[in-house]
């Protein structure tokens, strides 16, 4: 007969295989959730300051339709659709479409997004010798490190499109007189400017504090536990730029 000695080494090795298995798997889903973390951070780092690729959308294709919807609410916020793009990420594939406008007295221009992550809207202004003010009307979206002289804002989507233009138009009224934007061209390169803004800023500062920079802002309250992911972004980084620039003395 089995002692109850013996059922409880059993059963103990028995627990002790589950607990085994379950590591394994809870490891390797940490694995996985902190190599995800680490590519987004890449990710974001390399996009900084960077023209996404846009191509105009036909005025008949399907992909308008769902942009068309938000009309009513743009003109009724006296913002006027200037033209409509498919953006393109960094690989050539397609990120999402947009409606972009200007507004009517000209104090700002921006864009309405439809994503697979969900309905997008960036409303921005650029103030001459000041900077620039942006809004973000969206789901969470991380975002990487910005010079003092962009102003960022963020509201979710629910809380309107009336409050964010709100809020942006105040934050534009206490950095200076807002540059006249009147149509898509003055939009798009205003927008240029802004990015070339930001990656001339990035460029100026010290790569490590940058890094840490861009990581505590993307992480968030998150950072304090993940405070090691600034060493691995820098050498995941080092080892993409091996990878494609070949040896240091090539």
């Amino acid at each position: 007969m089995i002692s109850v000695l013996t059922w409880a080494v059993v059963i103990l090795c028995v627990v002790a295989l589950a607990v085994v298995l379950w590591l394994r798997r809870a490891l390797g889903a940490y694995r996985a959730s902190v190599e995800g973390v680490l590519q987004g951070i890449v990710r974001l780092r390399k996009m900084a300051g960077r023209s996404p690729r846009l191509e105009p959308l036909p005025p008949h294709s399907p992909d308008v339709t769902p942009l068309e919807r938000a009309v009513p609410d743009l003109e009724g916020a006296d913002l006027h659709p200037v033209g409509d793009f498919r953006e393109f990420d960094e690989h050539g594939s397609p990120a999402g479409n947009e409606r972009w406008f200007v507004s009517g007295n000209g104090v700002l221009f921006g864009w309405l997004g439809v994503t697979p992550a969900g309905p997008v809207m960036l409303l921005v202004s650029e103030v001459p010798g000041h900077g620039f003010v942006t809004t973000l009307r969206a789901p969470h979206a991380p975002s990487t490190a910005t010079p003092p002289t962009v102003v960022q804002q963020r509201l979710d989507w629910d809380e309107g499109l009336e409050a964010a233009r709100d809020r942006h138009l105040g934050a534009v009224a206490r950095m200076g007189r807002p540059a006249a934007i009147g149509d898509l061209e003055a939009a798009l390169g205003s927008m240029a400017s802004l990015r070339a803004h930001v990656a001339e800023w990035r460029a100026a500062q010290d790569a490590d504090e940058l890094l840490e920079a861009d990581v505590r802002k993307i992480l968030g309250d998150k950072f304090d536990g993940m405070s090691e992911m600034v060493g691995l972004v820098r050498l995941a980084e080092q080892l993409e730029r091996e990878a494609g620039g070949g040896s240091p003395g090539a």
